[in-house]
């Protein structure tokens, strides 16, 4: 008996670990996107900034 709970155990321990480590892929593989996304966002501001003239954007509530 006390050697299926142990071969339990060890089956758990697997599942986690498989889970463990998709989910640390998943986080690594997003953790990559955000450098690529800032600088296409710096990108996105620097053609807005053109296609404005150069302004500063108001950021105020102009009703």
């Amino acid at each position: 008996m006390a050697l299926d709970t142990h071969h339990e155990a060890d089956k758990d321990k697997v599942g986690l670990t498989a889970e463990l480590n998709k989910s640390l892929a998943l986080a690594q593989s997003k953790a990559e996107e955000v450098p690529a996304l800032r600088e296409k966002t710096e990108q996105l501001q620097g053609q807005l900034l053109q296609l404005v003239g150069e302004r500063p954007i108001d950021k105020g509530n102009n009703n």
